[in-house]
């Protein structure tokens, strides 16, 4: 496989999670750089009180456009 991997920006590295529909209030992520070419995170978010699964998560690396992923939590 080809290494795809660029270097890691320095300045904003965060991930924000919320879940569409819902307030489950602010739950932000600081991204650190384990590597030149890796970040990494960790962040306990809450179960919804209705049993809805999916987040959006805004992924910022500096100058950067956001980049929107959804995730599937489960238990």
């Amino acid at each position: 496989a080809d290494d795809q991997s660029i270097e890691v920006a320095s300045g904003e590295r965060t991930v924000d999670f919320s879940m569409p529909g819902m307030d489950m209030g602010d739950h932000l992520m600081t991204l650190e750089a384990s590597s030149p070419t890796l970040l990494e995170g960790r962040i306990a978010l809450p179960a919804c009180p209705m049993g809805h699964s999916l987040w959006q998560a805004s992924i910022r690396l500096s100058d950067l456009p956001p980049v929107e992923v959804t995730l599937h939590v489960g238990e």
